[in-house]
């Protein structure tokens, strides 16, 4: 079996791929699924532009994602109507990769440009360090001025440590330090007359003693006030965005898509997860495929159903209750998404999480 190659896509000024004329120059993909005439070729130029996209191997996954969006959406046509609505179906599938391809472009830049700026600080640092190292080494009049001062440093240094270590006899020994003189003592004179003992005065009543406070016993200590502790993220796994099924008579450009996030019941159950994200995926494919071609609206309830049914499914498969509670944003941030890695999800994630009383 033949490995697909990545082609040389054309570059912006930049260095980056330009997906823009990628996805909708005079020679670009969208263009070139819009000339075939029958679904079945619609489906293979398709797959072949998807796989001309995603060539590592990590995303196979996403390859196999793809793929049966595809299926659902050409097979949930009307085989009767117009090849061009099914090329425009597809085209807004591609139109989301490429949304895609040019934010993660938008971040490696950013990326690129911040650790350009760090290098140039670090940069500046090193050249000053080593025009200074060139100038000791071929400049004596400036060898011998840094090398006096650096002397006279040391021995002062080494003065106060004597000093310190000698309980100051150092600075005594110079003349520095103030040394004790002793002065004649005086013997005071014993008067021969003895006097009379004072008489205590007697307190008035303004002046009686006021009792003192007894220090014994101190006040008790003040209790802490408790704060409130705020929200805490749940453990949850945050899936790949899933797109929502095209309903009957729908005027909207491209297809809507939901962010499927599962709070696990303890963090543990996160690896058992991990090994059947395809399985949680195909799940939730199979359920809004039955909601294909309605003629209303799918609200919040149809969403419910959906996340009930997969997360039993889910928990039957696993013989345990892992999931607890399976929620499917719409309108999520473009920012919020599916890490590459199965890891426990931030908590930038709280905020798509009903609040339980």
């Amino acid at each position: 079996m033949n490995k697909t190659k990545k082609p040389a896509f054309p570059q912006t000024p930049d260095g980056v791929t330009d997906w823009e004329q990628v996805f909708e120059g005079p020679n670009g993909l969208i263009e070139l699924i819009s000339q075939v005439r029958t679904a079945a070729a619609l489906r293979e130029c398709t797959l072949v532009v998807i796989g001309q996209l995603f060539t590592r191997k990590q995303d196979q996954l996403e390859v196999a994602r793809l793929t049966h969006q595809l299926d659902n959406l050409i097979a949930g046509g009307d085989t009767s109507q117009d090849i061009s609505a099914l090329s425009k179906t597809v085209a807004s599938l591609l139109r989301h990769i490429k949304d895609e391809r040019i934010q993660k472009a938008q971040d490696y830049l950013a990326g690129k440009q911040k650790k350009k700026n760090k290098n140039r600080r670090s940069g500046s640092f090193g050249g000053s360090l080593s025009s200074t190292t060139y100038r000791l080494i071929n400049d004596p009049k400036f060898s011998m001025i840094v090398g006096g001062v650096a002397l006279i440093l040391m021995i002062g240094i080494l003065g106060i440590i004597i000093n310190i270590n000698t309980d100051g006899k150092l600075t005594a020994a110079l003349g520095f330090g103030s040394q004790d003189r002793s002065e004649p003592q005086v013997e005071a004179s014993i008067e021969t007359k003895t006097e009379e003992p004072a008489q205590p005065e007697k307190p008035t009543k303004s002046e009686e003693p006021k009792p003192e406070p007894d220090l014994a016993t101190p006040p008790p200590p003040k209790k802490p006030v408790a704060k409130d502790a705020g929200p805490v993220m749940p453990p949850a796994l945050v899936m790949t965005r899933v797109f929502l099924p095209r309903l009957s008579g729908a005027s909207q450009k491209a297809s809507k898509q939901v962010l499927p996030i599962l709070v696990l019941a303890k963090p543990s159950d996160l690896s058992n997860l991990c090994e059947i994200r395809p399985v949680i995926l195909d799940s939730l494919n199979s359920q809004f495929g039955k909601l294909q071609g309605r003629k209303s609206n799918l609200t919040d309830t149809d969403l419910e159903k959906v996340s009930f049914e997969v997360m039993n499914r889910l928990n039957t498969r696993l013989r345990r209750t892992a999931v607890i509670k399976m929620v499917l944003v719409q309108g999520a941030n473009h920012r919020d998404r599916a890490s590459l890695l199965c890891s426990l999800a931030s908590d930038n994630f709280l905020k798509y999480i009903p609040k339980t009383e």
